[in-house]
């Protein structure tokens, strides 16, 4: 299973929220880079912060899914 990176915020909570809508919808959803804010915060900024990955087959349902939160934020 190849996952493709679909959303990143140097924000952890904005990270956890769209992880939460998309395990509401049945995706499967990974966390990459979660850590790197409580180990070097430092770096957050030059990463991007954490990335949540999906399966390349459920990319475009996680991206209509981050759509809306964009648009209701």
């Amino acid at each position: 299973m190849k996952l493709v990176p679909v959303f990143s915020s140097t924000k952890l909570s904005d990270v956890y929220l769209v992880k939460s809508m998309l395990e509401s919808a049945n995706l499967h959803v990974e966390i990459f880079d979660e850590n790197i804010s409580r180990i070097a915060p430092h770096h957050v900024y030059g990463t991007n912060g954490p990335r949540l990955m999906v399966p390349e087959d459920q990319a475009a349902d996680a991206k209509e899914i981050i759509k809306e939160f964009k648009e209701n934020q």
